[in-house]
């Protein structure tokens, strides 16, 4: 542990005197590739190499870097904060791309109980987006109804904040969060009744078990909330 700890401090001291004395950027490139090289998960100094290529004026270059660190860091909620805030920062022109990066942080680090960074950083970029065109805030509210339906560390201060949001909100911004949670609910129901459909045992695929199959099938299709079937709604 002692000699592990001694080579991190070691190739932390070279990059940090690098930085400091201002010397050649290749050198310090070469210093954090080293220690990036033996330490993957240091999301802090995965930023300091992408903004050595930024202060080149190479910003696909950071890019290069960033898709570099999510690879060791995928469940890094740091990691791909970062990332997506430098996409808000430099593609200001290029919204959709802006959200699918977000959107794939998400798939990694969106559940993670810490993950409020990440959320924050979201919502912030869906309003200052509406603002500047003098949108609605549709993709505001929907973001909203995503996080509150999240046990995060942070859920009552998201509440709060929603409530806050609401006040000042017309019904139809309100409602795409409603839209927004019925696709997520279709988008979690369809994979799983279609395992349904496929592993139903034989035997019981033409009796009332096999129609109650159906029935859920069709509301993973339809976006059909079970209680709108007049069925109680499910709890999980």
């Amino acid at each position: 542990f002692f000699a592990l700890h001694m080579t991190f401090a070691l190739l932390v001291s070279r990059v940090v005197d690098l930085e400091q004395q201002g010397r050649d950027p290749v050198q310090l490139r070469q210093a954090l590739e080293a220690l990036l090289d033996r330490y993957p998960l240091c999301f802090g100094y995965w930023k300091r190499r992408a903004e050595l290529e930024l202060a080149a004026a190479d910003e696909p270059a950071a890019v290069a870097v960033y898709e570099r660190a999510v690879v060791p860091c995928a469940y890094s909620v740091e990691m791909w904060t970062l990332y997506c805030a430098h996409a808000a920062r430099h593609w200001a022109d290029e919204p959709e791309r802006v959200r699918g990066l977000f959107e794939r942080a998400l798939q990694y680090v969106g559940s993670d109980y810490a993950a409020d960074g990440i959320w924050d950083k979201y919502i912030a970029y869906e309003s200052a987006v509406a603002e500047a065109a003098a949108a609605d805030m549709g993709r505001v509210s929907a973001l909203y109804a995503r996080v509150l339906a999240l046990p995060l560390r942070l859920h009552d201060v998201y509440w709060a904040r929603f409530a806050e949001f609401a006040a000042t909100r017309t019904a139809s911004e309100l409602l795409a969060a409603e839209s927004e949670v019925r696709a997520d609910r279709v988008r979690h129901l369809t994979p799983l009744c279609s395992a349904v459909a496929r592993d139903w045992p034989i035997g019981h695929r033409h009796g009332a078990s096999s129609r109650g199959a159906e029935h859920t099938c069709a509301i993973g299709r339809a976006g059909e909330l079970p209680h709108a079937a007049g069925r109680a709604p499910c709890h999980h």
